[in-house]
């Protein structure tokens, strides 16, 4: 199962995400009507102390784009 993450303050470099089963990064994404500056797919879900900490937005219905 994979779980996705809207970055909402910057976009994806170095030092600027969990390394921590990280698998992919989907640039310019909005969901929900919502901008994010990246979507990234991870393939456990992360806590709600690593949302706040890297300032995510769980994308609990995101479908990726084929």
């Amino acid at each position: 199962m994979n779980y996705y993450y809207g970055m909402r303050l910057r976009g994806f470099s170095i030092g600027t995400f969990p390394k921590d089963g990280f698998v992919d990064v989907m640039e310019n994404n909005v969901y929900n009507g919502k901008e994010y500056h990246d979507i990234l797919k991870y393939d456990r879900k992360l806590t709600e102390e690593e949302l706040r900490e890297w300032e995510f937005d769980f994308l609990e219905n995101y479908e990726e784009k084929q």
